[in-house]
């Protein structure tokens, strides 16, 4: 009896910088670059993006001291309809880093995950702690 072979996960880790502190920049250049990988790597099932990549939020520079507050998103929301456009026209898994989620008064550091066929959103994984280890979920 021949033995067979698990399936294969095809794993891309985009490690890019955000546009700093431009939410909306880094979203649209989160879509250029996934387009562009598809096209350079068409092997690649998953795309893994950094930890709030999508807020715009830069490591290496000091942003304004309530920017996670400002850039917060509602999940579901739009964010995630796009998000799930993009898994969808790419016909690829994306996990598109984490996001600042607004929950009622509470903020959490919240991973993104879309598939490719639901074009939309397919998991959320919620952190009451940021980078750089400080807390912020804030009531």
């Amino acid at each position: 009896m021949a033995e067979q072979m698990a399936p294969t996960l095809t794993v891309l880790s985009a490690q890019s910088r955000p546009v700093a502190w431009d939410a909306a920049a880094t979203l649209e250049k989160l879509e250029g670059l996934v387009r562009m990988h598809r096209r350079v790597f068409p092997q690649v099932d998953l795309y893994l993006f950094p930890e709030l990549f999508l807020t715009g939020d830069d490591p290496w520079t000091l942003g304004p001291p309530d920017f996670l507050r400002r850039v917060a998103e509602k999940i579901p929301g739009p964010l995630t309809e796009r998000l799930g456009a993009l898994a969808a026209k790419t016909r690829r898994w994306l996990c598109a880093g984490s996001v600042a989620e607004r929950a009622g008064r509470k903020l959490h550091n919240t991973a993104l995950c879309s598939t490719p066929r639901a074009g939309w959103w397919c998991g959320t994984g919620r952190s009451s702690r940021g980078r750089r280890t400080r807390k912020w979920i804030v009531g």
